[in-house]
């Protein structure tokens, strides 16, 4: 088939993209014609040859990340109408462009995905009280009237997860079940002969801003280290951000022991050698280095701020879900754990299991390839209806 992906950014920009990767060298190692059409370039990527790129040309730079500006929007959208037309395109899986353009430009030629990165209810202080204040029916149309042109103008709408499936159904009162799926994001790792090799560590890996709570970390590890429970282990915090320095500072001032600031990195070794995957975060879609260390039978020890975190988890048979999302409360769980090496080594081996059963990129390949499919059935009846 011939399938075309829309991006604002790429090849490199976060999450959406690198899933982007993932799955347009599948498809085109499996034999599909495959298309990414973006607006702007961010780093590099390693592509199939057959996987063709375009930019979109005479756009200008974003003010903000997620707009095209209004004088581009015609000449974007013409682009891709046209580049559609000409290439023969049968699904556009469209991630960022504005949903209404996008299927006004392709629905009568191709079969039209809309995909959510990110989760249905934001977990967030400022829409947690504006929802409290409203109640729960308000907030609901408010997001429905959100959401509406995602899944209106598509044949098919794709969540990260059956958590935000049931969700988004909840809001649209179950009326658009038939048109809404999910389909998980594929782990970049497959680890199948999976050993339990692991140092006494505990590992963060993400962006440092402040909304990742890297701090609750911090001041657990401090707690447990005042309690004399942290001998022999390492706390390692992989990434960068905004709050690095005073992440650092913070570690100083509290006079923490073996904790890592390692910056930026290929988190794959990491993955291999920690016995612990922790994060206070206060949101997420379906953060995907969760998934990454499972792979790797690194066991999670995660803040239970969103939906999908219960499936993720398999409801807490290979990791932690913490409900007191405070220091007190990650000091808590992390005191039960820290030196029980048997329900570690356990919790790891079910980790790795759930990643091969669930994220190996064939499993998710099967999942597309039923949506195909389906893609097939609905193209021969609008054009079946275009003939009449």
């Amino acid at each position: 088939m011939n399938i075309i992906f829309t991006l604002r950014f790429f090849p490199v920009y976060g999450g959406g993209e690198t899933v982007t990767i993932s799955l347009a060298n599948k498809f085109s190692q499996m034999g599909h014609n495959v298309h990414i059409f973006y607006l702007w370039e961010r780093g590099n990527a390693e592509l199939n040859s057959g996987v063709k790129l375009y930019r979109a040309a005479n756009v200008h730079d974003p003010v903000r990340q997620e707009n095209v500006h209004k004088q581009d929007e015609d000449n974007v959208y013409n682009q891709l109408r046209y580049y559609i037309e000409n290439n023969n395109i049968e699904i556009v899986i469209n991630q960022w462009l504005d949903p209404k353009r996008v299927y006004n430009v392709s629905h009568d030629k191709a079969y039209v995905v809309n995909c959510r990165h990110s989760a249905v209810y934001i977990n967030s202080p400022r829409r947690n009280i504006a929802r409290w204040i409203m109640g729960e029916k308000i907030f609901d149309a408010l997001l429905r009237k959100k959401y509406m042109p995602y899944v209106k103008y598509c044949d098919k709408y794709v969540l990260l997860c059956n958590e935000y499936r049931e969700e988004i159904n909840k809001i649209f009162n179950k009326k658009i079940n038939a048109k809404v799926t999910y389909i998980y994001n594929p782990c970049r790792f497959s680890v199948n002969n999976y050993e339990f090799k692991k140092e006494k560590s505990i590992l963060y890996v993400g962006r440092l801003y402040p909304e990742k709570r890297v701090d609750i970390i911090i001041k657990a590890w401090k707690k447990l280290q005042d309690e004399g429970r942290t001998n022999g282990w390492k706390l390692w915090i992989v990434g960068d951000g905004k709050s690095q320095k005073e992440l650092i500072q913070l570690s100083e001032k509290l006079s923490c022991e073996n904790v890592y600031f390692e910056g930026h990195q290929n988190p794959e070794e990491y993955y291999k050698r920690a016995m612990l995957f922790i994060s206070a975060s206060a949101t997420e879609g379906y953060p995907m280095t969760i998934v990454e260390a499972m792979a790797y039978g690194c066991v999670p020890v995660i803040a239970n701020t969103y939906s999908a975190l219960k499936g993720i988890l398999n409801n807490g048979d290979h990791g932690i879900m913490v409900n007191e999302c405070t220091d007190n409360g990650f000091t808590k769980i992390l005191r039960q754990i820290i030196n029980d090496e048997f329900k570690i080594k356990s919790m790891s081996k079910k980790a790795n299991d759930f990643c091969k059963d669930n994220y190996d990129i064939e499993i998710v390949y099967e999942r597309w390839k039923k949506l195909f499919s389906e893609s097939k059935k609905t193209q021969e009846y609008k054009n079946e209806k275009l003939r009449t």
